[in-house]
C-alpha cells in the first residue's frame, strides 16, 4: 500500500511540474504578444502623428521593426525550449503510468491515439500531422516576425529612395 501511494505521489509531483510548465509557456506567449501588440502600436502612432522629419520617421519604424523581429527570434527560441522540455517530462509521466498497475494511462493514451498510432487518424488528420500548441505558437511568433522583417524592407527602400 505505501509503496503504491508512493507512485501516486511521484506521478502527482511530474503532472504538477507539467501543469506550472505549460503555465510558463502560455504567460511567455502572452509576454510576447502583448510586447507585439505594444511595438506595433508604437509603429502605427509614429506613422500617423508623428513629428519626425520623412527620414527618421523611417529609421524609427525601421528600430522598431528590428526590435519585434528580434522579440520573434527569442521567442521562437523560448517556445523551442519549452517543448524539449515538456516532451521530456511527459516522457517521464509515460514512464511512471507503465510502472503503476491501477493507472488508467491516460498521457500514455493520449499520446499514442493523438500523435504516435496514425491508423487512429480520420479525414485530413490521417493527411497532416497534429501539431501540439507549441507548434501553433511558433508558427505565430514566426509569421509575426516576417511581417517585421517584410515591413522593415519597406522602410529601408523608402529611405534609400
Amino acid at each position: 500500500m505505501e509503496e503504491k501511494r508512493h507512485e501516486w505521489s511521484d506521478y502527482q509531483l511530474v503532472f504538477d511540474h507539467v501543469e506550472k510548465l505549460l503555465d510558463r509557456r502560455q504567460g511567455t506567449t502572452t509576454f510576447y504578444i502583448s510586447a507585439n501588440a505594444a511595438i506595433s502600436a508604437a509603429i502605427g502612432l509614429l506613422l500617423k502623428d508623428s513629428a519626425l522629419t520623412q527620414d527618421w520617421l523611417w529609421i524609427a519604424v525601421l528600430l522598431l521593426e528590428i526590435t519585434g523581429f528580434m522579440a520573434c527570434l527569442i521567442w521562437i527560441s523560448l517556445l523551442r525550449q519549452y517543448a524539449r522540455l515538456l516532451g521530456w517530462w511527459y516522457a517521464r509521466l509515460r514512464e511512471l503510468e507503465a510502472e503503476i498497475p491501477s493507472s488508467p494511462k491516460l498521457v500514455t493514451r493520449e499520446y499514442q491515439e493523438f500523435y504516435k498510432d496514425e491508423s487512429t487518424r480520420k479525414g485530413l488528420r490521417k493527411i497532416f500531422k497534429p501539431v501540439g500548441m507549441t507548434e501553433r505558437e511558433r508558427l505565430l511568433a514566426g509569421a509575426i516576425g516576417v511581417l517585421y522583417l517584410a515591413f522593415a524592407i519597406a522602410a529601408l527602400v523608402t529611405v534609400f529612395q
